[in-house]
């Protein structure tokens, strides 16, 4: 790689590292919905301390092996220290900045004592000094062996034990210190709900890479491969930008009660209003619970719950989440099961969503309102059986107002069957988010985004009532198999506003190979109509309730793990999908307004995006994450929170779908 390509990468490196030295928080609040209010962005929300803002420690390999020449004509550290300059030139006024280096001081060779504890700060973590930075960059030489272990053992020590912190490790080597680094990071890092570690192996081989990809799954990051410099240009280039952002669940914070199975609640639980909440949950035989209230009779309650990954994306495993609502008499009302990762090996965001309905299908003419319909107040569990012991849980609740008209609205009826295939001309460049709440905007098209095996990214698109959304994934873009019986199996999900799967098969998992061809699949909401939500009472299939209103649907790219093989796993793949909403915005359904309630009309804000392509580039949107209109009475509250803190850039998070 000659210096121009390495000063491209690093550089944009750089672009990365503004996503996550900014503040710690993504908006994800709503201010109150009325038609005229329609085209306003949602308030902000916070996660944990508005006013810290977040901390990135760059860690560089200075083994004596970075002395190997590079294709460039300079050797491996040389380039890296003219990249790394030119990252700082680009880093904001108020980032939050360090970096260590290892191997830097004591000759390596054999790994006595003194070379395994080489490892030096030499720019610590404060506020950005140029001048301090670039003389740090250019103060130390190659010489020492590889103490990964003990090196970021120090590292998570420099970074402090609150708020974001994320962490960039580039090596050329495997660890040399000790046996396996992997299970001393893991230790280390615990519950770590706020710190993320990617690595980037440069050149290594299998054992470095093991050791590698170990460490970024237990650091919540992603691991990069890299055979050459070259690839190191073009993997850096398009995914920096995604890197550093860490995962995006927000809220309010809220501590929900454990409770065994069939425990009575105690009188008083946490209370969850319309709005957004950050819980922590751990595994095990017991249910997190809260309760929920109907503050308007005949509304209906939504409430999901989302989990970050899990470790399992590696072991190609499964874990259970899963979420029920029940009335003050114990009648179970709504129950919601969903996977964490699963066989193909995304590293997956995992929704588990409970409707509470307010009304009676008007078909059951004969049918009474249940306790279900009636009830004012609700009990709502969410349990886990994962290998991660504690996660953090993201908590979005809807209060839907009843509609006026719901007789005269469309039956709940299957459109959803059998999607044929689309086009919508020559891909344009996205780039995704890693959650729902900082889910990037799209608008119907073709999309291509550069995912590594084991990633999954969203987005996000306006689907109202009365239209159609259909998402097919075109597959692998100027990708050439490397071997017989490699395969990339890439799912494509839609998931409703509230976060419900929606889809006719609830996803579309197409594979190509070299081996099979490219074998390219179909998935559809369906028409999106009020009455849906009743679907499975009346005999329909389960993934109809889904798209029972409008606004914000999300879209889910996840590239498996499953058969790629170890040539593929790391590298970059670009990949390309493509979406279309079919039909015209209905307004057909007419929310109860008044004093007592929030007006709600769910129709497209002035400013949303047609259903026609834009010919610009996809970013993430400043209406970050798709909460509908009704939860902002919990979250209008920490708009004065929100406007304490500061947002530098976009944060971000890792996927988001509901298995």
């Amino acid at each position: 790689m000659n210096t121009g390509r390495i000063l491209l990468s690093l550089s944009t490196l750089g672009l990365a590292m503004l996503s996550s030295v900014g503040a710690s928080a993504t908006a994800a609040g709503s201010t109150a919905y009325t038609p005229s209010t329609a085209s306003q962005s949602r308030t902000g929300v916070v996660t944990e301390d508005p006013a810290t803002p977040g901390k990135l420690l760059l860690m560089l390999d200075a083994s004596g092996s970075m002395n190997e020449p590079d294709p460039s004509g300079l050797t491996k550290m040389e380039a890296a220290k003219k990249g790394l300059t030119a990252v700082v030139d680009k880093l904001p006024d108020t980032a939050q900045v360090g970096l260590r280096v290892y191997g830097a001081t004591v000759m390596g060779g054999t790994p006595t004592p003194e070379a395994c504890a080489d490892t030096q700060l030499v720019s610590p973590i404060k506020a950005l000094d140029r001048a301090g930075l670039k003389a740090a960059i250019n103060g130390f030489v190659a010489k020492g062996e590889t103490p990964i272990a003990g090196s970021l053992t120090e590292a998570i020590k420099d970074l402090g034990a609150t708020g974001k912190r994320n962490i960039v490790l580039v090596s050329d080597g495997e660890e040399s210190c000790v046996p396996d680094p992997c299970p001393v990071i893991q230790n280390l890092i615990g519950s770590g709900v706020d710190l993320q570690i990617d690595t980037v192996g440069y050149a290594v081989g299998d054992r470095a890479r093991t050791q590698l990809q170990c460490i970024a799954d237990a650091g919540h990051g992603t691991y990069y491969d890299a055979a050459n410099a070259d690839q190191i240009a073009s993997s850096i280039t398009r995914l920096s930008q995604r890197a550093m952002r860490p995962f995006a669940l927000t809220g309010k914070p809220i501590t929900g009660i454990d409770l065994q199975d069939g425990q009575q609640p105690p009188t008083a639980l946490p209370e969850l209003s319309p709005g957004q909440f950050l819980d922590t949950m751990n595994t095990g035989r017991h249910w997190r619970s809260y309760t929920v209230k109907r503050t308007i009779p005949g509304s209906t309650l939504h409430v999901s719950f989302t989990t970050r990954p899990t470790e399992l994306v590696r072991t190609l495993e499964s874990g259970d989440l899963t979420a029920r609502a029940m009335a003050s008499s114990g009648k179970e009302c709504s129950e919601s099961y969903a996977s964490e990762s699963g066989g193909l090996g995304t590293r997956e965001t995992t929704s588990a969503t409970v409707q509470i309905l307010g009304d009676i299908d008007p078909s059951e003419t004969d049918r009474k309102s249940s306790v279900c319909e009636t009830d004012t107040s609700f009990t709502v569990q969410v349990t886990r059986s994962a290998t991660t012991t504690t996660t953090p849980v993201e908590i979005l609740v809807i209060e839907e107002p009843p509609v006026t008209n719901l007789a005269d609205l469309p039956e709940p009826k299957d459109t959803a069957r059998d999607p044929e295939l689309i086009t919508h001309g020559t891909p344009k460049e996205a780039i995704g988010g890693l959650a729902f709440s900082d889910a990037t905007e799209i608008t119907a098209g073709t999309w291509q985004d550069t995912l590594v095996p084991g990633e999954l990214l969203v987005y996000k698109v306006r689907v109202e009532d009365g239209q159609k959304a259909t998402l097919q994934v075109k597959g692998p873009v100027d990708f050439t198999f490397p071997e017989q019986g490699t395969a990339l199996w890439i799912s494509g999900r839609l998931i409703a506003p509230d976060r419900l799967r929606a889809g006719n098969d609830f996803q579309s998992v197409p594979s190509f190979s070299k081996t099979y061809g490219f074998d390219k699949e179909s998935v559809t909401t369906g028409t999106v109509t009020y009455r849906n939500r009743y679907a499975v009472q009346s005999g329909r299939p389960e993934y109809m309730r889904a798209a029972s209103m409008g606004g914000w649907y999300y879209v889910s790219i996840g590239v498996g793990l499953k058969d790629v093989g170890t040539i593929v796993e790391g590298q970059p793949i670009k990949v390309a999908f493509t979406v279309q909403v079919d039909g015209q915005p209905s307004n057909a359904v007419k929310y109860l307004t008044g004093s007592a309630t929030v007006a709600a009309s769910p129709s497209a804000p002035a400013s949303s995006p047609s259903a026609t392509a834009s010919a610009a580039p996809a970013t993430r949107s400043s209406d970050s994450g798709s909460v509908l209109p009704w939860v902002g009475g919990g979250l209008l509250a920490l708009a004065v929170l929100a406007g304490l803190a500061y947002a530098v850039a976009r944060r971000r998070g890792q996927g988001a779908s509901q298995a």
